[in-house]
């Protein structure tokens, strides 16, 4: 599996790196804009059989509460996947003091592979 270290992690990518770090699941998004409203979906998936383990969705009121929507959702999922309220609570940070600054958006690539802090995304909303 040698891949470029600027080689976007697409969702198969994910996988094939999830099957072989022994990993349990992928998370997988999604947005979408609704009017004035954004739409957000994330769900795990199993890696070996690829079947949805859990997801969420909720929505955001316009661009400037996506990353809070964002957050709400990735704590539900945690719940929904078995995390311990204790966990839960001491790991939970807003997203906005986490992000990178929005004029240097972070796209997944495959040299963030085996980072132990995982940086999360601000999109430039459409």
């Amino acid at each position: 599996m040698s891949q470029p270290k600027e080689e976007i992690l697409t969702p198969s990518l994910a996988h094939e790196v999830c099957l072989r770090t022994g990993s349990a699941a992928t998370i997988e998004g999604s947005i979408a804009r609704l009017g004035s409203h954004y739409v957000l979906g994330i769900k795990a998936l199993d890696c070996r059989t690829g079947d949805e383990l859990a997801d969420e969705e909720v929505v955001a009121n316009d661009k400037d509460h996506v990353l809070t929507a964002l957050g709400r959702a990735a704590t539900s999922l945690r719940k929904k996947l078995g995390e311990s309220l204790a966990t839960v609570q001491k790991y939970d940070v807003p997203l906005e003091d986490v992000t990178t600054h929005p004029s240097t958006p972070w796209r997944p690539t495959a040299g963030d592979i085996g980072r132990s802090t995982w940086t999360i995304m601000r999109t430039r909303f459409p």
